[in-house]
């Protein structure tokens, strides 16, 4: 098996004290969130060319979710090739996206470490 290299990024949300005092929950929040994690994403792609996934949620519809997308990859002139919403279980790029957030998670909520082990193998960006 060959070495493969990810690049992941997350943002941590302290959703009920923002930098900006205006608390946000819900679907604005899940679309703040979304916008600020594919802004950050697409700052730091070593390709213009890129593929959008989204794990398939009820926060944001597809449509919503292509309209964001597009309108961010506008900004930072990246050209999306396809922008789908997939099940986790179906998808290996989803389900380490998926321990990626659980990992970090973990760490602000209870101290765990796990988060700096994935980071020795996977290149993270983060936010807070």
């Amino acid at each position: 098996m060959s070495d493969l290299r990810f690049n992941a990024v997350y943002t941590v949300v302290d959703k009920n004290n923002p930098s900006d005092h205006h608390p946000v929950y819900g679907n604005e929040l899940y679309e703040r969130t979304l916008r600020q994690v594919l802004s950050d994403a697409m700052e730091i792609l070593p390709c213009k060319d890129v593929n959008v996934l989204l794990d398939g949620c009820g926060f944001v519809t597809l449509d919503r979710f292509r309209k964001i997308v597009f309108e961010e990859a506008a900004i930072h002139s990246v050209n999306p090739m396809k922008v789908h919403k997939v099940s986790s279980n179906q998808n290996k790029c989803i389900q380490l996206a998926d321990f990626v957030a659980g990992a970090s998670r973990a760490k602000y909520e209870y101290s765990d470490s796990s988060i700096d082990k994935l980071m020795e193998k996977v290149s993270v960006a983060r936010r807070h």
